[in-house]
């Protein structure tokens, strides 16, 4: 049943990063073209359908979604703020679900969505929630290597992620500077999942991210 949540949240985060993509130059207060509202309909419709099953009825995330879906008072048309914000909040749920346990994101989610679960584990380092965001930031590194593996036909089943960084890093699967980067994550990794807070200074979750970010941005 997780898996397939996790699933069905994937593809209404990928579907969703899509349509806010398609409106990336328009206002908040505009509308939607009257041709696109039966798609933009249809993805609100399952984002809050999702979150009802997932989350419940009571539930924070689910009142969030129906007060973002009533400020909009019009039932013929789409806001644009409307989908950003739901977008926005069905992130944040796939997040929350999925990094959790530090649960490995399915193969589904793009490079992009990577991208803006980085800016995630940014916002909570910004506000002090290391756990969080080194959490975050431990499940997309950890994501970014086992693509990188697989794409170079090192399969990463059954291996440890340091392993995989040095099997990477020896067929030369990245270059020099990527594997510095891959070799300086997976310590910061190891200590942050193992909890050693000891270990982990704020300077080593931002770096955690920019290199993950650059690691996403340049192979997947």
């Amino acid at each position: 049943m997780s898996d397939a949540i996790t699933s069905k949240l994937a593809d209404l985060v990928r579907n969703g990063r899509e349509l806010v993509d398609d409106l990336v130059d328009q206002q908040d207060d505009a509308w939607v073209d009257d041709g696109d509202v039966a798609i933009f309909e249809s993805w609100l419709a399952a984002s809050g359908q999702l979150l009802l099953n997932v989350e419940g009825p009571e539930s924070a995330s689910f009142g969030t979604f129906r007060q973002i879906i009533n400020s909009q008072r019009n039932p013929v048309g789409v806001k644009t703020f409307v989908v950003r914000q739901v977008f926005d909040l069905v992130l944040s749920v796939f997040e929350e679900w999925s990094c959790g346990s530090l649960r490995r994101f399915e193969d589904i989610v793009a490079a992009p969505i990577l991208d803006d679960l980085l800016d995630r584990a940014e916002r909570y380092r910004g506000d002090h929630r290391k756990a969080e965001s080194s959490a975050l930031a431990c499940a997309v590194f950890e994501q970014a290597v086992r693509r990188i593996a697989a794409r170079n036909g090192v399969s990463p089943s059954g291996k440890q992620l340091s392993t995989l960084v040095d099997e990477v890093s020896r067929i030369d699967a990245v270059d020099e500077q990527a594997a510095g980067r891959l070799q300086r994550s997976v310590t910061v990794h190891g200590n942050a999942v193992a909890a050693r807070w000891d270990d982990v200074a704020d300077a080593d979750i931002a770096g955690l991210i920019v290199d993950t970010r650059q690691l996403v941005q340049d192979y997947i």
